[in-house]
């Protein structure tokens, strides 16, 4: 990976990539100012600040969620392509009839993921290794029916699963439910609901790479506190 992340006392500032110079190794200080001073240099091979989202949606109500920020941690916008999401009493809730999906870049790679389901009437997905194209995973439920995972193609259809899915447990939505995806690094995907292990797969090849995340859901679904962790 020849990512490089930029952050300032836990704030994301800047992020990119040189695959040219990925495997230099020198680092160092620099200064034009005399009168500067540094202190607490410290070299170490995992990112350990800095990457860790959270997102309240604590805008004003009626705030457009496209190109909005998060509460804290990365500084990329939401973006939203499908349908017109707002904030609402500290939640987001998608306002047009319909599908509709929020995403977000957050730069982390097999992070975990999670957020919470204000509503239970309505279809209701956490998105995770969402790839440039718009395929992904989703986890989540239609209206009335129990959790599950599903793969969504290139064209948003919903495909054959790339890999088996067991499901550990069956589970139905009710409000407030806190839905979670945990990933680790050998391709597993644990799917929780309320800290309960709902289903669970490995998958090493499909999406494996892609740091984009979100959410979607049918007219009126409500989300809240959407939490990025890296590892």
């Amino acid at each position: 990976d020849d990512s490089w992340f930029l952050s300032v006392n836990g704030v994301h500032v800047l992020d990119g990539g040189d695959t040219d110079q990925m495997f230099e190794f020198r680092y160092g200080m620099a200064t034009s100012n005399p009168d500067v001073r540094f202190d607490d240099l410290e070299i170490d091979p995992f990112i350990s600040s800095g990457i860790h989202t959270l997102e309240n949606f604590d805008d004003p109500d009626g705030t457009n969620l496209e190109l909005s920020t998060a509460t804290s941690g990365t500084q990329y916008p939401w973006l939203t392509p499908r349908g017109y999401w707002s904030s609402s009493n500290g939640t987001a809730v998608l306002q047009t009839p319909g599908f509709g999906l929020a995403m977000m870049e957050l730069s982390s790679q097999l992070a975990d993921v999670s957020v919470t389901s204000r509503a239970d009437d309505t279809d209701a997905w956490l998105i995770f290794r969402m790839s440039h194209d718009g395929s992904h995973y989703r986890f989540g439920h239609y209206a009335g029916q129990p959790y599950t995972v599903e793969f969504v193609g290139v064209d948003g259809s919903v495909e054959p699963l790339p890999a088996p899915v067991t499901i550990d447990a069956v589970a139905f939505a009710a409000p407030d439910d806190r839905l979670a995806v945990a990933q680790l690094a050998d391709g597993t995907i644990e799917a929780y609901v309320n800290g309960q292990l709902v289903a669970s797969s490995v998958d090493s090849d499909t999406n494996f790479p892609e740091s984009w995340y979100g959410m979607a859901g049918t007219s009126g679904v409500t989300f809240d506190d959407f939490e990025v962790t890296p590892k």
